[in-house]
């Protein structure tokens, strides 16, 4: 979701609108816009898979799985 939103706020940039007025406020050219946001968008990502293996390895760790039968009251 992240890299759909980067990709509309980098839009112009990215399908080359704007080139003139990018080129003339930065002194860059306007492809400099199209790894920003591929390096921005593997920055994301590979954050997320980060976040995402440290999630699995907390919820593997010690103890039965939250929500067995074991853990439930009994009914009299």
């Amino acid at each position: 979701m992240n890299a759909g939103l980067l990709y509309l706020v980098h839009l112009p940039g990215v399908l080359g609108l704007g080139d003139g007025t990018y080129v003339a406020a930065t002194g860059l050219t306007p492809r400099v816009m199209v790894g920003r946001w591929l390096a921005v968008s593997a920055g994301l990502f590979a954050l997320s898979a980060v976040g995402y293996a440290l999630r699995r390895a907390r919820h593997r760790g010690g103890g039965p799985a939250t929500g067995s039968r074991k853990d439930l009251p009994r009914r009299r």
